[in-house]
């Protein structure tokens, strides 16, 4: 970003021109933080993020251009699993969760644009990434949340939207909706825990290694 301000010399002068060149050259690796480079060639991603990127055609530069590109194990239906809801804490206040769970047990999965549609809204921020075994919480309130559990759990940010206490449909897709990872609908009744339902437990996964049906 090249940013001037001129003024002329006085009320009557017009004797003003600026002729400004901003001149790049060679090849640098793309990272998130965005380098301002011209290419003869492809470039090389090492890491997620976002590229912003003109074409320069006889001597005419387009429109800019931008896409988020993902670097390494994307999340999928096989290495994702929704571990925790908590749906109705006790005392009604607002530190309802859903927790997140990578069951590869040797790969880091990127969690780039993966995103709740259904039940609650949430979008994983560019750059969010998941160790094997890792977990990561979205959260109703943040500061009720470590007014409740304390801080230093693994927050990746606060959704919109309230988990239904009656029980509800939440679906998790990857950034473009192309490819669901989970969906599935959780219950107050029935088999389902009836502790989870308003008395301070939450519903935790059984053998969330296995990636059981989220539906039982």
């Amino acid at each position: 970003l090249l940013a001037i301000h001129g003024l002329n010399d006085g009320l009557g002068s017009s004797d003003f021109l600026i002729s400004p060149q901003l001149v790049a050259s060679g090849a640098a690796a793309v990272g998130i933080s965005p380098t301002a480079v011209i290419y003869s060639g492809g470039a090389t991603l090492n890491t997620t993020g976002e590229v912003r990127a003109r074409v320069l055609d006889g001597g005419e530069w387009s429109a800019l251009t931008e896409a988020t590109f993902i670097v390494g194990t994307a999340a999928s239906a096989a290495n994702l699993v929704v571990s925790e809801i908590m749906y109705h804490p006790g005392g009604g206040t607002p530190h309802e969760f859903v927790e997140v769970m990578n069951i590869s047990p040797t790969e880091t999965i990127e969690l780039t644009g993966v995103k709740f549609t259904a039940g609650i809204s949430f979008e994983f921020p560019v750059g969010t990434t998941l160790a094997p075994g890792g977990r990561l919480l979205v959260v109703e309130d943040r500061v009720a949340f470590e007014t409740e559990y304390g801080a230093g759990h693994p927050v990746a940010g606060q959704y919109t939207g309230k988990l239904d206490n009656g029980g509800e449909q939440l679906v998790l897709t990857v950034a473009d909706d192309s490819v669901i990872i989970k969906d599935f609908s959780y219950d107050d009744e029935g088999a389902w825990p009836q502790g989870a339902d308003g008395s301070g437990y939450s519903l935790v996964l059984i053998a969330p290694q296995e990636n059981p049906d989220h539906n039982e």
